[in-house]
Formats: structure tokens, sequence, C-alpha cells
């Protein structure tokens, strides 16, 4: 790849929205690219799902059917406007601003504070489909799992429950969720399974939805358990197979010597 992955996010993100931008060479280039990568790819789908949104919400918007009228008044005007005049010029212009003001604030909540609850889900549709298997680098040893993740700016020196630490690492990823960088470690289990520990640092979770700080909470999804809590400013997702014991066992506080 000759871009990094960030290359590519910065160029994608500076293009305009709809595809306008697309038959542009670095954009192109960025977007074959992006489609090649399934992390980038989901990545991508995303923030165009986002756009859409946007767009749909600003395509919401009422202009003030005398705001062209106005303007050209304003522009002919060869004297500067009286107060009178300017506020005639001004309302309208501030209602079509108040009316985008409010599509926006209707859209940026849940990328400032998203829903926990919807990136457990993910995480969930991320089992099923495999994806957590695809890693993008492979190694036993903990600290050079924590190295290619500190490289790749995703969070590293984590704080791998006690359980954990005597197991060997298989490997790890990272993956972005809505403007997150999210490290995936692997870790091998007895009987040929496989631990996923899932860690984003200050996401900024809707309060009503954040996991407990200091202990874990657990959801069952099928086959699988997620055990989630908070250390300080990081949140840490274990997922496995089996039930809400077979995690605690691996979260269990390091014994006193």
């Amino acid at each position: 790849m000759s871009l990094t992955p960030e290359e590519i996010r910065r160029r994608l993100r500076a293009a305009r929205p709809g595809g306008q931008d697309d038959d542009a060479p670095d954009v192109a280039e960025a977007l074959a690219l992006a489609q090649r990568d399934p992390e980038l790819a989901r990545w991508l789908a995303e923030e165009r799902q986002a756009d859409a949104r946007v767009t749909e919400a600003l395509g919401t918007v009422a202009v003030p059917a005398d705001l062209k009228t106005a303007i050209l008044a304003q522009a002919r005007a060869k004297a500067p406007a009286r107060p009178r005049s300017f506020r005639r010029f001004s309302l309208p212009a501030f209602f079509a601003f108040a009316a985008l003001f409010t599509a926006a604030a209707t859209l940026l909540p849940p990328l400032l504070h998203p829903s926990y609850t919807r990136y457990e889900g993910d995480l969930v549709g991320q089992i099923a489909s495999g994806e957590v298997l695809k890693l993008a680098f492979q190694s036993p040893s903990h600290a050079t799992v924590e190295e290619w993740l500190a490289a790749h700016r995703a969070p590293s020196e984590i704080a791998v429950p006690f359980g954990l630490q005597s197991r060997p690492d298989i490997g790890c990823r990272t993956f972005e969720w809505k403007g997150r960088q999210i490290a995936q470690v692997c870790f091998a289990l007895e009987n040929g399974k496989i631990a996923h520990l899932f860690v984003v640092r200050n996401a900024g979770w809707k309060p009503s939805t954040a996991p407990p700080q200091g202990h874990p909470q657990f959801n069952r999804h099928g086959d699988w358990t997620l055990a989630s809590w908070r250390d300080g400013t990081t949140t840490y997702v274990l997922a496995g197979e089996g039930d809400p014991a077979t995690l605690l066992r691996f979260l269990q506080p390091q014994p006193h010597a």
C-alpha cells in the first residue's frame, strides 16, 4: 500500500460528499486502496452513511422565500444600510442559520456521545461475521503486540486482566468506530478457543449507556458473552464463548502475595 491508512482517511475526509470528487486522481487512489482493505472499507461506508444523514437533514431546512431578494437588494445598495434595513436582511439569514444549527444539533450528539449499547452491538456483528479473526499482526508476545498497536496510533499499554496475562497472544488489529480508534487483541485459550479484548480510550459514551467503572458487566449474545468495564477514560470489552462464569475466571484480581 503506497499510502498509510491515516493518509487514506485524510484524503477521503477532504473530498466533498456525494461522490463529486471521486474521479480526482488523489481521491480515486485513496478509494481504490480503501476498497481493498476490509477495515478501511467499513470505515468508508460509515463515513458515507453519516454524510448522507447530514445531507438529508440539511435538505429539510426551509430557506426563507425572500432571502435571495434581500441579499441582491443589499448588494445593490450604494449607501450603508440603515439599522432598520439591516434587520430586514439579517432576520431571514438568521432564521436560515438557526435552522441549519438545529439540524446539526440533532446529528452531533450521537457522534460526540455515542451509545455504548450500539458499540457492543457492532462488536457482536464483527464476531458473527468473522471480522475479528482478520488480524493485521500476529505474535505470541504481548509486548510486541503493544509495540505494533502504538506504531499504528491505537490504544496500547493495555491493562490485560490478570487471568489472561498467562495466556499467549495470537495477534491484534485496529479499526475505527465513529472516529475512535479501537485496539483488538486476541488471546489463545484452552481447547482451541479465543478471547478478544477490545480497547478504546476517551469514548465519551452517552452516560446512561456507559459500562461501570472498575468492575465488569456481562451481556450474553448467543454463544458469546461480552464483559465490559471502564478503567478511568479507557473502556475494555472482553468477548469469549460461553456463559459469564467462563469470562469471570479471567477477570479475577491478582491475589495478594
